[in-house]
């Protein structure tokens, strides 16, 4: 890395939900503060939550920048600036969204042939850009938000399945560094029984297993137990790189105001999810 042409150039492109967005972009954050020239690909609701943080990284000497998308609301019969999970107001709104997302794959991929960066890094709602890494012959690290232990405990339930011998409603996950019992009850949906998310959840399995490695938004001193099992039981590659926010933000006008937009749009959701009309 002796120019600036000499630069590690990667691709970020987060899940459209505050849970996914907010990690993800600190993510990108961090590699952009440690000399990587990075860019964030996000529609434009969802990039006007952000952008205030990277303009500010940018005047700061880092080189990231965000690819901004038009959202296709139209084309899906959404209402503009709906963009997100956080920001539907009806379940209906969801196989929109997700439609949209589908209809945005074309010019992403594109801009990725265009740019031709030498990492993607990419949420695991969207496995296509694995084949599209392996055609530019670059690698396709998956992101992951949430913690070594509850993938551990995911991966235990779907191997062992020991909620279909269990005699009680309580079930122990089967070698786990530490003894976890939960109820039945705490599984969700999709790992007690076959549905429409359990197909989904396997190709993104399959598709994380076959990607270069893992970036975890965690640390050892945190999870130590859990990433060696990770490691040794699931056989998967990973970087622990978190907690990424402590990393970038350093100071309150760093959070607040996006964190708030995420926040209070979350709300209408928990609303919606929560309401006695939400089919499961």
């Amino acid at each position: 890395m002796g120019s600036q042409t000499d630069k590690l150039s990667m691709f970020f492109l987060p899940f459209v939900t505050a849970g996914h967005l907010i990690p993800m972009v600190d993510e990108a954050r961090v590699f952009a503060m440690h000399g990587v020239d990075v860019i964030i690909i996000l529609t434009q609701a969802n990039a006007a939550l952000f952008q205030k943080n990277i303009d500010r990284d940018f005047v700061a000497g880092h080189n990231i920048r965000i690819h901004t998308l038009r959202f296709p609301s139209a084309e899906v019969g959404l209402p503009d600036g709906i963009e997100s999970l956080n920001t539907i107001t009806s379940m209906e709104m969801v196989a929109a969204l997700f439609q949209g997302l589908q209809v945005l794959q074309k010019p992403i991929e594109q801009l990725l042939y265009d740019q031709l960066p030498d990492c993607i890094v990419a949420d695991m709602f969207f496995p296509w850009t694995l084949d599209v890494a392996n055609q530019l012959g670059i690698p396709r690290l998956a992101f992951r938000g949430t913690s070594y232990f509850s993938l551990c405990a995911e991966y235990c339930v779907r191997v062992h399945e020991p909620h279909k011998s269990a005699d009680s409603g309580v079930v122990s996950l089967t070698g786990f560094p530490h003894k976890i019992e939960m109820l039945i009850s705490q599984l969700p949906d999709w790992s007690r029984t076959t549905t429409q998310f359990t197909a989904m959840m396997d190709i993104m399995r399959e598709t994380e297993e076959k990607s270069y490695g893992v970036l975890m938004n965690s640390f050892q001193e945190l999870e130590k137990d859990y990433k060696e099992y990770f490691k040794t039981t699931m056989g998967l590659k990973t970087w622990s790189i978190g907690p990424v926010s402590l990393w970038v933000n350093r100071n309150v006008s760093d959070k607040v105001g996006r964190y708030l937009n995420c926040v209070v749009a979350g709300l209408y959701w928990s609303d919606i999810i929560s309401s006695p009309n939400h089919g499961s």
